[in-house]
């Protein structure tokens, strides 16, 4: 008797280690800025004063706090939504490729290892509205381009446009090790009965990829609904906080306002936020898991 209740705790002593490792790293922080978010936290001038919810009544008042939230969903929708449909396109393209298979997904990754803030001042420069070569190709055409991260009106479309181009890669590897993984009967069963390209790509690879477009589109989400370096390089959540997501919103309130307690409180916000749409996905992810 005793050794079976040994043997059945032996799972849960081998992941004592990376407990060990996790709670103080991970677990640990996040519930200290929860306890945080129930204070006046200022760095100038000192002061830490119990204020129960005052931050987040705080917050929910703000104009500021709704402008960076709709901004947040509005840039994470369109980034994961062009994001996944380029994706799946250009994975399927390259699942089908025989030559230079290696060299094209090499080039394929190119965006994605390379470092954040690299990127950023690369696309920095070709958005730039007198040296930029995305404008020179317009003057070539007759066409006098917009300054584009310096404009309200464009700034938050050339931060989007960085973000899709930087985390493509991510959804291409995964849907092609997805694409590479389906059967071969149910193709070869279409075939037979005379199924179109277009039929066999939306009646069976799609459904096939279910569970794959979901873990996917959940990663994405979560990426994106946090993405900070590419927006803070190219605009700092600028020009007239077109551009400010929850997270520059969070660097603000913190690094130049010094303000503690509301950057702590905006973080268990996105925190909240960011649960909340990563249950969705995983309730249809555990559905199509079932079916």
């Amino acid at each position: 008797m005793a050794s079976r209740k040994f043997n059945k705790s032996i799972p849960y002593l081998l992941i004592l280690p990376a407990l060990a490792i996790i709670f103080p790293l991970l677990i640990y922080p996040v519930f200290y800025n929860v306890y945080l978010s129930f204070f006046s936290w200022k760095v100038l001038p000192p002061a830490f004063n119990f204020v129960k919810l005052q931050n987040y009544l705080d917050v929910f008042n703000n104009p500021v706090f709704w402008n960076s939230v709709k901004i947040t969903l509005q840039f994470t929708g369109i980034v994961v939504g062009i994001q996944f449909v380029l994706g799946l396109g250009l994975a399927y393209l390259l699942n089908g490729q025989k030559f230079a298979k290696q060299t094209t997904r090499s080039i394929v990754l190119i965006p994605y290892i390379s470092a954040p803030a690299i990127i950023s001042l690369i696309w920095r420069l070709l958005w730039d509205p007198d040296l930029g070569q995305i404008n020179q190709i317009l003057r070539f055409f007759g066409i006098r381009g917009p300054g584009w991260i310096a404009d309200p009106a464009t700034s938050l479309f050339s931060v989007t446009v960085t973000e899709i181009w930087r985390g493509i890669p991510f959804v291409i590897l995964v849907l092609l090790a997805g694409l590479q993984a389906l059967p071969d009967e149910p193709y070869d069963a279409a075939k037979v009965d005379g199924a179109s390209s277009v039929q066999i790509f939306f009646l069976i690879t799609v459904p096939l990829l279910k569970t794959i477009i979901w873990i996917v589109l959940l990663f994405q989400t979560i990426f994106t609904l946090r993405a900070f370096d590419i927006i803070w390089v190219l605009t700092g959540g600028g020009p007239g906080g077109s551009t400010q997501t929850l997270s520059i919103m969070i660097y603000r309130t913190m690094f130049r306002f010094w303000d503690g307690g509301t950057s702590s409180t905006l973080s268990v916000i996105i925190l909240i936020l960011t649960l909340l749409i990563s249950f969705v996905f995983f309730r249809y992810l555990y559905k199509e898991m079932e079916v």
